[in-house]
């Protein structure tokens, strides 16, 4: 089983997917920027992700996600 942890803010939202029933993070990143053109998103899992480009608010965001 996997668990999605998510803190969002004015414009951010960050998270992490952890695994169970060892807790061990097996995703995690943030968006940046929420709400503007120039949102950066950075991923960190087996491979490294980065986008950047417009995220109009929070839903948009975790769409992206």
């Amino acid at each position: 089983m996997k668990i999605l942890v998510l803190n969002c803010g004015g414009s951010s939202i960050k998270f992490k997917i952890f695994t169970l029933p060892s807790l061990e993070v097996c995703l995690s990143g943030h968006l940046e920027r929420v709400g503007t053109e120039n949102s950066i998103l950075e991923i960190d899992g087996a491979k490294k992700m980065r986008w950047e480009g417009a995220t109009s608010d929070h839903a948009h965001g975790l769409e992206r996600i």
